[in-house]
């Protein structure tokens, strides 16, 4: 579920779409399958920082 994540947030880079806070939580909360705290985005960004082409 990650990888698709880091794949979603990258692909919206590429096609100036801007990956915000907002999109990626609502694509992580889908993927999940429930809602996710105000604060998952940021600590997902951070783990993931070296990976992700913008947010």
């Amino acid at each position: 579920q990650e990888r698709s994540l880091i794949y979603y947030i990258n692909e919206l880079s590429r096609r100036t779409a801007d990956p915000t806070p907002t999109k990626v939580t609502t694509f992580a909360s889908i993927l999940a399958g429930r809602a996710l705290s105000h604060c998952w985005v940021s600590i997902f960004v951070n783990r993931h920082r070296s990976e992700l082409d913008s947010i």
